[in-house]
């Protein structure tokens, strides 16, 4: 089945160098890249941006890796982001909500975790 790479999130536009890489055989992810803030503490309060982040990115390079195909195409991601309505909240801030979600092929007896395709 196909499924992105690091490396294909890596590529995305935007996304700095160095925010994926492998080091003793293991792929971090650098959170302070990724959000474009200090993420220094397990403490951060900062999971739902990097999270969100991490699903936009894979939704870009989802566009990217499906352009030009007919088959094969990978399905885990929408190809926009869902927005609510926006709110002035009492200390000037202007916010909306945003979904984006993930789709995965999941064995039942366990195993590997995919993206659905078409």
């Amino acid at each position: 089945m196909a499924d992105l790479t690091f490396q294909k999130l890596q590529a995305v536009a935007g996304v700095p160098a160095d925010t994926f890489k492998v080091v003793s055989g293991k792929v971090l992810i650098d959170a302070t890249n990724l959000i474009g803030e200090i993420v220094d503490e397990l403490t951060d309060e900062k999971v739902t941006e990097v999270a969100f982040k991490l699903l936009d990115i894979g939704r870009k390079a989802q566009i990217v890796y499906n352009a030009g195909k007919t088959t094969g195409l990978i399905q885990s991601f929408p190809d926009e982001i869902s927005f609510d309505s926006v709110t002035e909240n009492e200390d000037g801030t202007i916010t909306t909500q945003a979904t984006l979600s993930v789709t995965a092929v999941m064995p039942v007896q366990g195993g590997e975790i995919t993206a659905p395709t078409s």
